[in-house]
């Protein structure tokens, strides 16, 4: 299993287009073959922040995603909002996992 945890600064005079082009991206990719979670969420103290959370059954459905339409459609539309140096993302190679 892949998983993805991250967060990206945006332009919150941008957040409301923002948002839609992330709906749109979240729904799309929960549709994706071997997307297992695919969440975002608003920082609940820094409205500019948002919080992504992925799990993958293997590289190559990651791989697919990244070069999926929706996802390159999500670049080009909420480009404009993502502040670069406020992206920060960690990718994990996770061997087990188990419910709690």
């Amino acid at each position: 299993m892949i998983v993805i945890s991250g967060c990206m600064r945006i332009d919150v005079s941008k957040a409301y287009d923002f948002r839609k082009c992330v709906k749109q991206l979240v729904s799309e990719t929960l549709k994706e073959p071997g997307c297992a979670k695919y969440c975002v969420s608003a920082d609940l103290e820094e409205e500019s922040i948002f919080h992504f959370f992925e799990e993958w059954n293997n590289k190559e459905a990651l791989d697919a995603h990244l070069l999926s339409p929706h996802m390159k459609e999500f670049q080009q539309k909420a480009g404009a909002a993502i502040q670069r140096e406020g992206r920060k993302f960690r990718i994990y190679k996770v061997e087990s996992a188990q419910a709690m």
